[in-house]
């Protein structure tokens, strides 16, 4: 058994020495003539350019090609620049570069990010006074800007939309518009500049669009409480104005005056679902407008999404029984109804 084993041990120990005697070096070998010394070619979503430079060790000359159109090479000894367009979409992209040198060739991946521009506002209310504000951008592409009307001046910068308004002295609300283009996007920012004093309050007409007739009323305010009051009947519907948006707000279930022995309060209606609702927590908002062809500043009162599940597009001042209003108090008699109802004052 012993005899075995040394046996054994000296023909593994023959067969490792052979082994190791026949090692010789593959003739089938290949060196590559081709390397990447430095690579830049990922991009932001300009129009941009960047390159690729290889080492070779025959002093070959090079070629190149991409696969995709929006990406162009061109070779320059031993550097490949690479050119691509703006890309104008959401999603980022990838190419594959192929570098030739004879035989040889390398893979290069070119990258290109996808659009991005986001801006801090898609509106701007101010007062009449002139101003200027810096809005927060963030951006890999240079938009294109326009602006509506001439008091409106626009200045951007790598992180900001700086936006300059003259004084607003016309004695109404004026409206504007920025319009801007990144890519494929296009959007605008509404521009409105309103005094309440001076551009607001007074004398209106309301008018409701199930009826040629329209109602004068006048809206003021006292302290930061603001009314709107029908002209002859003394009816005095509170409203709500936020000075940041320039919207004014109407809430249904409020009390307005008094009818003979009835209590007049807001309602408000869903044309199409058939149900009014006199909920406080309910309203109608309209910001204020004006139109410089026509010569007339305006507001329409529209659903804002108050009364979940209904569009409420239609006010009604209705009569209760009592102060307290709920089923049992409602008349079920509408002394105005108001559908669509929009503010309408003519320029002085």
């Amino acid at each position: 058994m012993k005899k075995s084993i040394i046996l054994y041990v000296v023909a593994l120990v023959s067969m490792v020495l052979m082994s190791c005697s026949d090692d010789t070096e593959n003739p089938y070998a290949h060196t590559p003539t081709l390397q990447v010394v430095s690579s830049n070619v990922v991009f932001t979503a300009k129009a941009a350019s960047g390159d690729v430079v290889f080492a070779t060790t025959n002093g070959g000359t090079l070629t190149a090609k991409t696969k995709s159109p929006w990406a162009k090479a061109t070779v320059n000894g031993n550097t490949v620049t690479v050119n691509v367009e703006e890309n104008d979409d959401l999603s980022g992209r990838s190419t594959q570069l192929t570098v030739y040198n004879g035989t040889d060739s390398a893979n290069v991946t070119v990258q290109q990010e996808g659009l991005i521009f986001r801006l801090s506002t898609a509106s701007i209310s101010t007062g009449d006074n002139a101003s200027r504000q810096s809005f927060a951008i963030t951006k890999n592409i240079d938009p294109t800007i326009e602006v509506s009307q001439d008091w409106i001046t626009t200045q951007m910068t790598d992180d900001s939309l700086i936006v300059t308004l003259k004084e607003n002295a016309t004695g109404h609300v004026r409206n504007g518009y920025i319009y801007y283009t990144a890519g494929t996007k296009r959007d605008s920012i509404s521009v409105t500049q309103a005094d309440f004093d001076k551009d607001i309050a007074g004398t209106w007409l309301i008018t409701s669009s199930n009826s040629k007739k329209a109602y004068r009323v006048t809206i003021g305010r006292k302290g930061n409480k603001y009314a709107m009051v029908l002209a002859g009947l003394n009816w005095t519907i509170p409203l709500s104005y936020n000075k940041t948006t320039n919207a004014l707000s109407i809430a249904a279930g409020d009390s307005i005056g008094m009818y003979k022995d009835y209590y007049i309060g807001t309602v408000f209606y869903d044309m199409e679902a058939g149900y009014i609702t006199w909920s406080k927590s309910v309203t109608l908002s309209g910001t204020f407008g004006h139109n410089d062809a026509e010569g007339y500043s305006f507001l329409e009162f529209k659903d804002n999404g108050s009364w979940e599940g209904y569009k409420p597009n239609s006010l009604l001042l209705s009569a209760f029984t009592s102060s307290s209003f709920s089923n049992k108090t409602y008349s079920d008699t509408d002394l105005l109804e108001l559908d669509n109802p929009t503010l309408i004052r003519l320029d002085k």
